[in-house]
């Protein structure tokens, strides 16, 4: 049968069934697939006037209709050259399908965006998001629409094969619209993989075999293992990377040439806590000052190793610290330019044999004369897998370190254990990195430093209220914390989110006054901590006056007119953390077995007294959460 005759049967047969489908899903799904979806394939002006009439037809209708026939189900069945021609040029069916459409899937309108964005068709993507974005009619709300087709185009097989650059830059403007935090995260870490794949030469993975099966698919596939073109793209996108590199590190090399040695050690010295840290860099310096000293008075130099390992949390300073240690260096001489060349994994490794020591000689080469931070180093050695290219960068960073030694510093960092475990792993990492240099968790008190240090770089200030709630709740951030604590980083992030209650609360206000635009209150709290598990207290009842000046510490002697507060460090067996209450029993003693109160409720728990401290009134080291009073010995409980 011709074309032509096979249109015209379409035709006849769609004219019978038209009007009767109402409550017959397998006359809707004939209609949807082997009538609409075939005539759109061969006439495209054809469809679309049948397309239209159903939708018109049955959207105004009173009947049960399971509209995804009509929309997703032609979707589906129709190529994608015959929907771009009709979500271009017919506003009625473009808003039935993705504006009005109940269904809560929209799955294979995903689809079809995620091949448009593959063409670059971005105007028409935009489009077709920004519909499904206002479209309220099924379950699912437009957020939830949103997440699902960025969900859909960033996990499909053929997106790494496929998105470009620019279709990458398209969908990462959507991704802060997703206001779940959940769901945005996940987002996030999709499109990281995505990026890894398409412009840092991480594998791809397998294709699918619709898309090998393709015109283009076997092509792609070839061009991707020979690195014809694709590696052109990967050598000119180095260059222009190094191009920036090279600007900005021209910038910072001027800044690092207009400060002193005193001015970066005071600089490092203002970093609040991180005492013996500040301890192992002042060593450092003054080791190489003196050896330098005794090299310019003719005396025998003796090389040291400068490479570091920087171990500890995330958020507890190593980039800073690591940042500083290369303007020191400079000022010290032992560094020709002292700037900061900051790299992962995903920075060194590429996807093919070969690849990764190129990648990485231009890295350290752009590092030459400063500091190379590698962060999370360990993840350069996987175990079990013998062909990891990681092992390729070690090597390659190895030889650099010998062959630079004299104006190249290497800086490697992550977790405590996992890091000691990477250095051993090797012999040369062994023998080139023995100084080890740790980052602790930064106290209650010394977040507070930070939050309020955030406060004053920002021009805001605090009501009293709203101060004494963070400083108390920053402590129970403290001592809740487990091995996901951000240090630093949690408490950048609470700063943001109490700017951005800040900013919520005072565009209501018609007229808002100077004050009214730098005080963080006691409400901004509650809206970001209100349902975060802490307490929030708003007196210092407990604390004297003047306890950030009191010059005495804690171990000084007590007066015999003070009063007198027993502490006791209470062992949950629960969770395995320690919180402080206080108590007017002296005779408490380790290891006895204790009732305390849960917060504001009169719940009690059951703990193990692990630590006693006795403290005055003006060297209470403890928020108002933890004067609680025991509520007494387990015995006494009936």
């Amino acid at each position: 049968m011709s074309d032509s005759a096979k249109l015209q049967a379409l035709k006849e047969r769609f004219e019978i069934l038209k009007d009767t489908c109402l409550e017959d899903t397998l006359i809707q799904l004939s209609v949807s697939e082997n009538i609409i979806a075939a005539t759109l394939n061969m006439d495209v002006e054809e469809g679309m006037k049948m397309w239209e009439y159903v939708l018109t037809k049955y959207y105004g209708c009173e009947h049960t209709v399971d509209y995804h026939f009509f929309t997703d189900y032609v979707v589906q069945h129709t190529d994608d050259e015959a929907l771009k021609t009709v979500f271009k040029t017919n506003k009625k069916i473009r808003d039935y399908v993705f504006l009005l459409d109940p269904y809560e899937s929209h799955l294979d309108c995903s689809y079809f965006i995620c091949s448009m964005v593959y063409e670059e068709e971005f105007e028409l993507s935009e489009e077709l998001i920004s519909l499904l974005m206002r479209n309220n009619n099924g379950e699912n709300d437009p957020q939830q629409n949103l997440y699902q087709v960025l969900h859909t185009i960033l996990i499909n097989t053929d997106t790494k094969w496929q998105i470009s650059s620019a279709g990458i830059d398209f969908l990462q403007k959507y991704i802060p619209m997703v206001k779940d935090k959940i769901k945005r995260a996940d987002l996030e870490v999709c499109m990281i993989d995505v990026v890894d794949s398409v412009e840092n030469g991480a594998d791809k993975g397998p294709m699918s075999f619709s898309l090998f099966t393709s015109d283009e698919g076997y092509k792609k596939f070839m061009d991707d293992r020979m690195k014809k073109d694709s590696y052109n793209d990967f050598m000119a996108e180095r260059e222009t990377k190094k191009a920036s590199a090279g600007s900005s590190s021209a910038k910072e090399e001027k800044q690092i040439n207009e400060k002193s040695l005193d001015e970066y050690k005071k600089e490092l010295d203002s970093l609040i806590g991180l005492d013996a840290v500040k301890n192992e860099i002042d060593d450092l310096t003054n080791l190489i000052r003196i050896q330098r000293l005794r090299k310019e008075r003719g005396y025998a130099n003796v090389e040291t190793s400068q490479h570091l390992v920087f171990t500890g949390n995330p958020g507890t300073g190593k980039t800073t610290v690591a940042r500083l240690v290369g303007k020191i260096y400079h000022a010290l001489g032992y560094l020709s330019k002292g700037h900061f060349v900051e790299v992962d994994r995903s920075g060194l490794v590429a996807g093919y044999v070969g690849q990764t020591a190129i990648k990485t000689q231009e890295v350290i080469k752009s590092a030459l004369g400063g500091v190379l931070f590698i962060d999370e180093a360990y993840a350069l050695a996987v175990e079990n897998i013998e062909n990891d290219f990681g092992k390729e960068a070690i090597e390659t960073i190895l030889k650099a370190m010998e062959d630079n030694r004299d104006d190249f510093v290497v800086i490697v960092a992550g977790y405590d254990e996992l890091m000691h475990k990477f250095i051993n792993s090797n012999p040369g990492l062994k023998s080139r990195f023995n100084k080890y240099i740790h980052f602790p968790d930064y106290t209650g008190n010394e977040m507070y430093g930070i939050f309020k240090s955030l406060l004053d770089k920002n021009e805001y200030s605090i009501a009293k209220n709203a101060d004494v709630a963070i400083k108390s709740i920053l402590n129970q951030v403290y001592d809740s914390r487990d091995n996901n604590f951000g240090n630093g980083r949690t408490v950048r992030n609470y700063f943001e989110q109490l700017i951005e209650a800040h900013a919520s609360r005072i565009v209501k206000i018609k007229n808002p006054t100077e004050t009214d635009l730098i005080l963080i209150t006691i409400d901004d709290v509650r809206e970001v901590f209100e349902y975060s598990g802490y307490e929030i207290f708003e007196s210092m009842n407990d604390y004297s006056e003047n306890d950030e000046t009191d010059p005495r510490t804690w171990d000084e002697p007590i007066e015999d007119d003070e009063e007198v507060f027993v502490y006791c460090g209470v062992h949950f067996h629960n969770n395995g953390n320690i919180y402080h209450y206080r108590t007017d029993d002296n005779t408490i003693k380790i290891g006895d077995e204790v009732l305390v109160p849960v917060g504001n409720s009169t719940k009690l728990k059951t703990g193990t007294v692990a630590s006693i401290e006795y403290h005055t009134r003006a060297t209470i080291p403890y928020p108002l959460y933890k004067t609680k009073a025991i509520a007494g010995k387990v015995e006494e409980e009936n």
